[in-house]
């Protein structure tokens, strides 16, 4: 499962403080075993996962994995504009 947030400009106040970023916290079902949620405030962007262990033994490798990815995906989005 993949969800997205997104939570607009950076222009959001918690108790007069300014928000500098946003993230959630994912429950999973019985019938999932890997899930995703994609938040943005302003220019930030926050990926979070939750896995089972049978699904995701290795979850560092898994965020490295997808970091490397974001980080790839970030800079053809740059280098085309």
């Amino acid at each position: 499962m993949i969800t997205n947030v997104p939570r607009g400009p950076a222009d959001l106040h918690f108790f007069g403080a300014n928000s500098t970023s946003a993230f959630g916290v994912l429950a999973m079902e019985n019938y999932e075993d890997l899930c995703h949620m994609i938040a943005s405030l302003g220019d930030e962007v926050t990926i979070t996962f939750v896995s089972t262990p049978e699904r995701m033994p290795d979850p560092d490798h898994y965020s490295a994995l997808l970091s490397t990815a974001f980080e790839e995906l970030s800079a053809s989005i740059r280098g085309a504009g």
